[in-house]
C-alpha cells in the first residue's frame, strides 16, 4: 500500500494517567479525535512496551526519540516519535508523531538537532561559570542561591546527557549495525551513563551541604516527588498512610527518600520493578520512617559499610556518594539511620526525623 499523505509532524499531549489530553490539529487528522482516550487505544505496540518508552519521555524535557505503531484512519502504520516531558513541574508528556522514512537520514537529522542542543547547553554553561566567577562571594553569603543554581545546572547538563542516550540507543537497535561501530557506540552509551551518574552525585553532594530553611511538609508530598521522578519499569514506590508531616530541609529530605528509592532500583537483581514501600510513624517529637524494598538485601556484615563515603556493595560503578548522603542529612536533622533485613526480605532502611510542630 502507498503511504498516504500526512502532515510532516503531529503532536499529542499524554497525562500521567495515560489519557490523550491535547491534539492538534495534524494529529486529529492522522488519528482521528483521540482527545480523552487512553493511547493504548491509539498504539498497536505491547503494553510493557509503551509503558517502557513512556518512562524514558518522562526523564527528560528534551526530546527522547523512539518508535510507535499508531492506529490510523488509513490503517496501522509505522511511526517515528520524540517525547519529552512537557516541564520540570509538569509529569505531561508532549509527543510529535511521524512518518518513518529513511531511518538513517532521519537519524542523521535529529543527531544535527542533538548537537546545536548541546552547543546551546555548552554555551549556558560557559556563561554560567562566568556569573559564578563573578559571584562567588555572594554565593558563600547564600547557600540557598548555591543550592538553585547547582539544581539548574545539573538540571541543564541531565537533558543533554539523556538525549545522546536516547539517540545511541536508537542506533544500537539496528540489527545490522557493525560490530565495530556497534562496539564504539557502546563505549559512548557507557560513557553518557557515567557523566549522569556524576552529576547526580554532584547534585546529592551540594543539597547536603546547603543549609536550607526547615519547613513543616507532609511527608505524603515527599514521596510522591520522588515517584514523579523515578522510572517506573525500575522501581514502583508504595506508601502505608496516613504519613504525617515533618519538620526538615526540603530539599535535602527529597534527596534522602529520593537516594533511597534509586538505589533499591539500582540493586533490585532481577529484569523486573523494585517495589519500595514508604512509611511512618510518630514517637513523641520524632517521626519514625522506615523505607522496605523486595530486593536482595544487604548482608548483615556490611550493612554498617554501606552509608561510609565511596562504599559500594557492586564490584564495578557505584560512586558511593548516595547513602553516605543519606546519613548525613538524618544526622544534620538530629536523627539515626540504620538498614536492617525487610520482613518479606530485601533491605528496610530505618530513620527518624523532626515532626511537624515539635
Amino acid at each position: 500500500m502507498t503511504p498516504f499523505a500526512v502532515p510532516q509532524e503531529a503532536e499529542l499531549v499524554v497525562a500521567p494517567d495515560g489519557l490523550v489530553v491535547e491534539a492538534d490539529e495534524a494529529a486529529v487528522r492522522l488519528l482521528g479525535d483521540c482527545r480523552g482516550r487512553s493511547l493504548a487505544e491509539v498504539v498497536q505496540t505491547p503494553e510493557d512496551v509503551l509503558d517502557a518508552l513512556m518512562a524514558g519521555f518522562r526523564r527528560s524535557t528534551s526530546p527522547v526519540p523512539g518508535r510507535l505503531r499508531l492506529r490510523t484512519a488509513e490503517g496501522s502504520q509505522e511511526m517515528s516519535i520524540t517525547g519529552r516531558r512537557r516541564s520540570a513541574r509538569e509529569r505531561d508528556v508532549v509527543l510529535v508523531v511521524r512518518l518513518v522514512g529513511d531511518r538513517f537520514s532521519e537519524l542523521t537529522t535529529a543527531l544535527q538537532r542533538t548537537n546545536t542542543e548541546i552547543a546551546r547547553r555548552i554555551a549556558v554553561e560557559e556563561q554560567l561559570r562566568r556569573v559564578w566567577g563573578q559571584t562567588v562571594a555572594q554565593l558563600e553569603r547564600s547557600n540557598a542561591d548555591l543550592l538553585v543554581l547547582g539544581e539548574t545546572f545539573a538540571h541543564d547538563l541531565r537533558n543533554p546527557i539523556t538525549t545522546i542516550s536516547g539517540y545511541v540507543g536508537l542506533v544500537l537497535a539496528d540489527p545490522d549495525l557493525a560490530e565495530g561501530t556497534r562496539s564504539q557506540l557502546e563505549r559512548v552509551l557507557h560513557a553518557a551513563q557515567g557523566m549522569e551518574d556524576i552529576v547526580e552525585g554532584l547534585l546529592h553532594e551540594a543539597v547536603q551541604r546547603s543549609e536550607a530553611i526547615r519547613v513543616d511538609v507532609g511527608l505524603e508530598d515527599v514521596v510522591g516527588w520522588v515517584g514523579s521522578l523515578v522510572d517506573e519499569s525500575a522501581v514502583r514506590v508504595h506508601v502505608e498512610r496516613p504519613l504525617p508531616a515533618v519538620h526538615v530541609s526540603l530539599q535535602s529530605v527529597r534527596q534522602l527518600l529520593l537516594n533511597l528509592v534509586s538505589n533499591a532500583a539500582k540493586h533490585r537483581g532481577r529484569a523486573g520493578p523494585a517495589h519500595v514501600t514508604v512509611a511512618a510513624r510518630l514517637l513523641e517529637e520524632r517521626c519514625e520512617v522506615t523505607v522496605a524494598d523486595d530486593g536482595p538485601g544487604i548482608p548483615e556484615e556490611l550493612r554498617e559499610a554501606i552509608f561510609e563515603r565511596g562504599m559500594s556493595t557492586e564490584e564495578e560503578g557505584e560512586h558511593g556518594l548516595g547513602l553516605a548522603m543519606c546519613r548525613r542529612v538524618v544526622q544534620e536533622h538530629g536523627g539515626v539511620i540504620r538498614v536492617e533485613a525487610a520482613p518479606g526480605g530485601g533491605a528496610l532502611f530505618r530513620f527518624t526525623l523532626p515532626s511537624a510542630g515539635a
